[in-house]
């Protein structure tokens, strides 16, 4: 079959505004959409990570013998908003279970003769602490719970020297590398059990 040379110009003209128009539909809204979703893998990863944190402060406050009741039911209620899926909702409820927390640690350093005070220990939130911080200190702790191996040792130091140093995005990103090496480790230990 032969086709002359202008219906051949045609087709070509014809596939090669389609190719254009693909191309600009997908620069303009497909890549756009998928920006969205991934920023909301995100806040929701990120949001359960916050969650985590504040109820392994809250136990461990409980632990110690606190009372932070109002902070724990905060946080009960944002893990249903998170269940729920309204993340606006659970991260006011974890905003108002941090500032609990944050009043019943700043009530536990003006009387020093209440139970449970421990402001030295490095599992506690301290007044006017960030959540990354916080976040980091809790992932240093629960690697080293979970192994004692020398690079887990060498990465949590690392990880509190550049908290204290005041780098608290790095100190996070080496917590998190540090709690999975932990976590890889211990379940290494179980498969050889």
């Amino acid at each position: 079959m032969y086709l002359s040379l202008e219906t051949r110009a045609a087709l070509f003209i014809v596939f090669a505004t389609s190719v254009v128009l693909i191309l600009y539909l997908q620069l303009k809204y497909f890549r756009n959409w998928g920006s969205k979703r991934i920023d909301a893998k995100l806040e929701r990863d990120d949001l359960y990570n916050s969650i985590v944190t504040i109820k392994a402060v809250t136990q461990s406050l409980l632990s110690r013998g606190c009372d932070i009741g109002k902070a724990e039911e905060l946080a009960d209620m944002a893990v249903i908003a998170f269940d729920r899926r309204d993340n606006i909702l659970a991260r006011e409820l974890l905003d108002r279970a941090k500032n609990e927390i944050n009043n019943s640690s700043k009530d536990m350093e003006e009387n020093p003769f209440r139970v449970g005070k421990v402001a030295s220990d490095p599992g506690l939130p301290r007044p006017n602490e960030s959540e990354i911080s916080i976040q980091t200190r809790f992932l240093i702790s629960r690697a080293l719970s979970i192994s004692d191996d020398e690079n887990i040792l060498s990465m949590s130091k690392q990880a509190q020297t550049a908290l204290a140093n005041g780098e608290e995005e790095m100190a996070l990103s080496l917590a998190y590398r540090c709690n999975k090496s932990a976590e890889i480790l211990a379940s290494n230990q179980d498969e050889l059990r």
